[in-house]
């Protein structure tokens, strides 16, 4: 049996084949691709198990009439001839000769049913294009449905929060309306970051509105980051410092910050540190100069020596 299979593009490209799902589309090439050289094959559940397909995937192949089933499992490609051509010294005759024997070909190579021999099965009493009309409906039946279901489940009964029509069990819709509520509360309700200390809640909580009008970030794992840097810079001694943290988040509002730096240091303490550092000179100076004074006092009536005084 050959190993490689060919696909014609009068067959694929028609719109008959296209208008289907590609998951059927698909099926019709993994089909394809198994049968053998005569377009047979007896293991298309198989096959439909390994790519994912569904039986309605089949039955739209079979009612298109791209296959033709037959009782026992046994199918055939019904437009093997036009996409495959061997040569005879690499052809197989397939071992289902009785339904081989069932088939005619047509002028264009397309396999058709000899009536006179019976009607595989799969093929349906009614017409095509009945056939493909119940399908279709039934589909669209199906899909209507599912809708229908959605939108009762999303209904609420006024007061109660219990859905009007669901297949869960009543636990199942409580633990789910509790859960809602819980999202409900969190949306309404801020977290309360700093329980224990009203002022610098309400500073921090300042900070975080700046920051949402700025575009940064305020997820649950910023907000950790943020608390963790605010906690070490607040914490110079290795305990927090509420004062310096209150100090930190300002400085961020007044300079719209998405972040939190260290205090700067101001002008005005620079000042001050200037003047104690210029009252130290001074008086060092003073001290200096009383200790000269101090050593020239005559002691027993007699002046003191400048030999070592002498500035």
């Amino acid at each position: 049996m050959a190993e490689k299979r060919m696909f014609s593009k009068m067959i694929v490209d028609s719109d008959a084949f296209l208008e289907m799902p590609l998951s059927t589309q698909a099926l019709y090439f993994h089909l394809s691709m198994r049968a053998d050289d005569d377009g047979f094959l007896n293991n298309a559940k198989k096959i439909m198990r390994l790519i994912g397909a569904n039986q309605n995937d089949y039955d739209l192949l079979v009612s298109k009439a791209f296959i033709i089933q037959f009782p026992e499992g046994i199918c055939v490609i019904k437009h093997w001839r036009i996409n495959n051509y061997l040569r005879r010294d690499r052809y197989t005759e397939t071992q289902y000769t009785e339904e081989k024997a069932m088939l005619n070909i047509k002028d264009n190579r397309a396999y058709t049913l000899d009536k006179s021999k019976g009607k595989p099965l799969g093929i349906p009493v009614v017409d095509q294009m009945e056939t493909q009309n119940r399908l279709d409906k039934n589909r669209l039946d199906k899909f209507n449905n599912n809708i229908a279901s959605a939108k009762q489940k999303l209904e609420v009964i006024e007061g109660d929060n219990v859905p009007k029509s669901s297949t869960k069990c009543p636990i199942e819709i409580e633990k789910e309306i509790d859960i809602e509520k819980e999202k409900e509360i969190k949306k309404k309700k801020p977290l309360v970051y700093f329980p224990d200390d009203e002022e610098l809640e309400a500073v921090f909580q300042d900070y975080l509105k700046l920051r949402k009008k700025i575009k940064a970030v305020n997820s649950e794992r910023a907000i950790n980051l943020l608390g963790n840097k605010l906690n070490k810079m607040a914490s110079p001694n290795g305990y927090f410092d509420r004062e310096i943290a209150i100090q930190l988040l300002n400085q961020s509002i007044e300079n719209s910050w998405k972040t939190i730096y260290p205090l700067r240091e101001s002008k005005k303490s620079n000042d001050v540190l200037g003047a104690i550092k210029e009252y130290a000179a001074e008086r060092s100076m003073n001290d200096s100069r009383r200790m000269y004074e101090d050593a020239r006092i005559p002691q027993n009536g007699l002046p003191a020596s400048n030999e070592f005084f002498d500035f």
